[in-house]
């Protein structure tokens, strides 16, 4: 699935540099396109799928509207531009993102 690689931004379709009402207004046009009914879905993506997929973009934008934890995905996604050694699989790093109680410094996913 292609959502399962993507960047918040490009599950959103929004620049880096956009502001949170770019980023809330993209969001309603791609949650409207992906909504469990959409005709433009209907017969791509199994319901499980389209739940996934919901999903991911809630969890976008959760992330992308929160100024914190966008600041700390922005490095991370920084981070695995410049380093080859940041794991491909960003499991541990989200986990911990949105666990609000102890967060771990970037530098221990590098």
């Amino acid at each position: 699935m292609k959502f399962v690689s993507q960047s918040y931004y490009e599950i959103l379709d929004v620049d880096p540099s956009a502001s949170e009402e770019q980023v809330k207004r993209s969001y309603r046009l791609v949650r409207r396109s992906f909504e469990p009914e959409s005709m433009a879905i209907y017969s791509l993506y199994s319901p499980e799928e389209t739940e996934a997929i919901g999903a991911k973009i809630d969890e976008a934008f959760g992330i992308l509207t929160n100024r914190d934890r966008r600041r700390t995905y922005d490095k991370y996604l920084h981070s695995r531009q410049v380093s080859s050694s940041v794991a491909l699989d960003p499991g541990p790093f989200f986990d911990r993102v949105h666990d609000i109680g102890e967060l771990v410094p970037l530098e221990e996913y590098i």
